[in-house]
């Protein structure tokens, strides 16, 4: 892990470079966490991880070469992002998938969980990043709006949900959520 200082934001970048196999999932999981925890971010740790996991899972799957490179930055203070860069030109793209298919929902978890994502072309390959919006912490004495394992795993049956075509509020999440949230984070 890299980590390097830009003074005058207080921005930080951490990156490392590792294999391309499938533990490099994990790897990223933890460089994640120690950047987050650093800034003051704890909040974010489990959505990001999840992110980072799905686009390490996609470049082990769908890139060649050795190796991928995994960066997480404060490109501003209202942003957090996460990214993989590997060596393919070839751009990830969502698809269609059936309810028997155990993959294919990686796109949609991302989108999902990010503010925005998107994929720029390098040299050799391609960079997948995501975004997240770093929310304005609350005033003394109130409680940050967190992430909670419920909010994350309520997201994620949305974006399964809204990627089969399946009608979100048909299925009761909706107001599962906003109960959860009224009861929890409120």
């Amino acid at each position: 892990m890299t980590p390097t200082a830009r003074p005058r934001t207080g921005a930080l970048l951490y990156t490392e470079t590792m294999e391309r196999v499938p533990t490099a999932a994990r790897r990223a999981r933890l460089l994640v966490s120690r950047a987050l925890r650093t800034w003051g971010l704890g909040e974010l740790v489990e959505p990001t991880q999840l992110i980072v996991s799905e686009l390490v899972t996609n470049a082990v799957l769908h890139a060649h070469g050795p190796t991928v490179r995994v960066a997480v930055s404060r490109p501003a203070t209202s942003w957090l992002r996460v990214a993989v860069v590997d060596n393919s030109r070839a751009h990830p793209r969502p698809r269609a998938v059936s309810a028997d298919d155990r993959t294919g929902r990686g796109l949609a978890i991302v989108d999902a969980l990010a503010d925005r994502w998107g994929t720029d072309s390098r040299e050799r390959g391609k960079q997948v990043w995501a975004e997240l919006l770093v929310r304005a912490r609350p005033g003394p004495g109130t409680e940050p709006r967190r992430y909670c394992g419920t909010c994350t795993g309520l997201v994620l049956a949305r974006a399964v949900a809204s990627r089969e075509g399946l009608v979100f509020k048909a299925m009761g999440l909706y107001e599962q959520l906003l109960a959860h949230q009224e009861a929890q984070h409120s």
